[in-house]
């Protein structure tokens, strides 16, 4: 699909921009909320949870939520439960892990092979960053994002001759979401100076999904970062 769309969009202009990372960067995804839970949860109570979530088949799973209004309904909920499931498995260290292998013993795909051990192999990692959503964005950004999503792109987008630019990586960019700390329900002194310069106000709260602009931060500093993305 990347590179079809990646043609088509060569036909018309040489430079696209990408909004790749942008999930990463604010912790937009199901898998960064759930990983506020890790933190709070004890290894053994996890493996129990874990077992309890595993011994319910995909089916079932899938019959369960279906019984739920329409709007409250999780699509693909048996992939969801059976991810967090592994994930509560492996436990602080080997969570992230868990979570990005399409294969979990890939020694076993090649003869007398071995799997390189990266960043997701530290176990330095939980020391140095307690909090799971915090080691979580660390290891898309060291290793998820350059190794499969901007590689993905960059093969396909060259592959036509197209340049594609991933503005939302811009250093100026990442520097936002130190910004936006627990629930977004900020003081009107913290929202207003993002409605005055982010054009549209719509934007706000994906951009800070589910976390808040923290005042202590200072109105300048925030003012800078949003004047560098007008």
């Amino acid at each position: 699909p990347t590179y079809l769309l990646s043609k088509l969009t060569r036909q018309h202009v040489t430079v696209a921009l990408s909004g790749d990372g942008g999930d990463e960067l604010f912790a937009g995804y199901n898998r960064h909320r759930f990983a506020r839970l890790l933190t709070g949860t004890p290894e053994a109570a996890g493996k129990a949870l874990a077992c309890g979530l595993s011994m319910v088949g995909p089916t079932l799973w899938e019959r369960v939520f279906g019984l739920l209004p329409q709007r409250q309904r999780l699509p693909h909920p048996s992939e969801k439960i059976f991810k967090a499931a592994a994930m509560l498995r492996e436990g602080q260290q080997g969570a992230y892990r868990a979570l990005v292998s399409a294969w979990h013993e890939p020694e076993k795909l090649v003869r007398h092979g071995t799997e390189l051990k990266g960043a997701v192999f530290d176990e330095s990692i939980v020391t140095k960053l307690p909090d799971a959503l915090d080691r979580m964005q660390y290891l898309d950004a060291a290793t998820y994002l350059p190794d499969d999503i901007l590689t993905k792109v960059d093969r396909a987008s060259m592959a036509v001759a197209l340049e594609v630019r991933v503005p939302l990586l811009d250093i100026t960019t990442v520097d936002v979401p130190e910004l936006c700390r627990a629930p977004m329900e900020g003081p009107v002194l913290v929202r207003e100076p993002f409605d005055r310069h982010v054009r549209h106000r719509r934007t706000i709260d994906p951009l800070c999904a589910g976390r808040r602009l923290e005042a202590t931060m200072g109105i300048e500093p925030m003012y800078r970062a949003l004047q560098a993305l007008a």
